[in-house]
């Protein structure tokens, strides 16, 4: 405003750089935190008699337990899935927050009977602390902190350890190839 009858090029750029700051600030803390990104991918494979539901759920990060992580969850569910891939980053707050949020999430989840008949497993998140597996205690989900198979009706599943996802040459072994 200053500037717009001195340097009018310089006024111009100043409020479009501050046009972009705003619409960078509103995207962040409005609508990228509460955009739930739901995918549909087809593969097809002979090493399976008959179709399985897989849902991964990632990156929830919250700091807050409340309407949009609960909608999350139950549309987790409303997918009927055969099998739910929990991959970690599930809280991202101080300690005494995430203290409060541990059982608020354990008991949502358990009050919604969280769960997939092939199983529901769990990893954890680079953001994610030492108490993460606290979140899915006493529940039907089974956590996994080491690299580790699962031998599951149709699938073999093997979950990553945390280290082992940024392991560029980590390598899976499948005694059984044709499954």
């Amino acid at each position: 405003v200053l500037l717009r009858k001195v340097r009018r090029k310089t006024a111009l750029g100043s409020v479009a750089g501050a046009i972009l700051v705003a619409a960078v600030g509103v995207d962040a803390l409005l609508i990228e935190p509460t955009w739930l990104e739901v995918s549909h991918v087809r593969l097809a494979t002979r090493k399976i008699d008959r179709p399985v539901r897989i849902v991964v759920l990632a990156d929830l990060q919250t700091d807050v337990f409340g309407p949009y992580e609960k909608s999350v969850l139950r549309q987790v569910l409303a997918e009927k899935p055969d099998l739910v891939l929990l991959a970690g980053d599930y809280i991202q707050a101080n300690s005494e927050t995430r203290g409060k949020l541990i059982p608020q999430i354990r008991t949502y989840l358990k009050e919604i009977e969280f769960s997939a008949p092939a199983g529901t497993f769990a990893i954890r998140g680079n953001v994610d602390s030492d108490e993460w597996t606290k979140i899915f205690a006493t529940l039907p989900i089974t956590t996994a902190q080491e690299t580790r198979p699962f031998q599951l009706p149709q699938l073999k599943l093997t979950c990553l350890a945390m280290h082992d996802s940024f392991n560029p040459s980590a390598a899976i072994r499948n005694p059984a190839p044709e499954r």
